[in-house]
């Protein structure tokens, strides 16, 4: 509300005003960017979430500013209407009169869907703790980052547009403290059974629990020299969600699989995929950003 900090605004091509509970920015001009910080103190680790609601143009982004220390300084985590996401910093070296600044992409994708159809981004998220970050669109499990370029700063929110004008609304800001924060069921999932469920009894077995894994998520499993098959196991909370798994890279450097360029009945109708693990080493499984269909 407008109790919380944000400026109202208005210029020839800018107006940003509170309607129906609603922050609206009016971006009456193509390549602009509009930034506007809540006058608040934040702690450090906090859990912001925020909904959308886009305009007419798909291409128009929408984000929030976090670890702000200033309009030079903060983290951007951005959406666009065609499901597209980006994680950036900003800064600037110079003072304040003549900024010099630097833009960094730090991370940029898109969010998973499993159908080629029109894609609705409704609300983001960003949880950090110290220098750990992790990106929510959906509440899907984005990707997770570290950095400690910013160790502390504000929250804003961030509207750019980019080939026309455009209409963007923001609502439901909350800013939770980090420890109290409620992790969706879409963005959890437990890979590999933990050895008092697997009721293992066979030494020859051995097990590697790799814990919670979102989107995007990439594994490093070691191989050892008398290992003879590796085996990958992994449940999702709800029986409707789904695992899908984009790459199998050996120890050696080959490719075992590949969900780009595999046929698509490969990827279905498969229950495993064999192939030589090398010497030891390791083997290497990345989860897709946005999987095609489900293996």
């Amino acid at each position: 509300d407008q109790v919380s900090g944000l400026i109202e605004e208005d210029y020839p091509n800018l107006v940003t005003e509170y309607v129906d509970s609603s922050f609206r920015m009016n971006i009456m001009e193509a390549h602009f960017t509009q930034l506007s910080e809540y006058k608040l103190h934040f702690p450090k680790d906090i859990s912001v979430t925020v909904d959308l609601s886009f305009g007419e143009h798909p291409n128009t982004w929408m984000g929030i500013a976090y670890r702000m220390h200033n309009e030079d300084n903060y983290y951007l985590f951005a959406v666009d209407g065609q499901a597209n996401y980006k994680i950036f910093s900003v800064t600037s070296d110079g003072p304040d009169s003549n900024p010099s600044y630097n833009v960094d992409t730090m991370f940029t994708s898109y969010v998973p869907q499993l159908a080629d159809e029109y894609f609705s981004i409704n609300n983001i998220r960003v949880d950090m703790q110290g220098n750990h970050f992790q990106f929510f669109a959906n509440n899907i499990l984005l990707t997770s980052l570290e950095t400690d370029i910013l160790s502390q700063g504000g929250v804003g929110l961030v509207g750019w547009t980019t080939d026309n004008a455009d209409i963007i609304k923001f609502s439901d800001l909350e800013v939770i403290d980090y420890n109290k924060r409620v992790v969706p069921n879409e963005a959890s999932c437990i890979l590999v059974q933990k050895p008092k469920d697997t009721m293992l009894s066979d030494t020859d077995l051995r097990i590697n629990p790799l814990g919670p894994l979102g989107i995007d998520s990439n594994i490093r499993m070691s191989v050892q020299p008398n290992d003879l098959s590796v085996i990958f196991s992994a449940r999702t909370l709800d029986p409707d969600n789904l695992i899908i798994m984009s790459r199998l890279i050996a120890p050696n450097g080959t490719i075992i699989y590949d969900i780009n360029s595999s046929l698509e009945d490969e990827c279905t109708n498969n229950a495993h995929y064999s192939g030589s693990c090398g010497a030891e080493g390791e083997i290497n499984i990345q989860l897709p950003s946005s999987p095609k269909f489900p293996l």
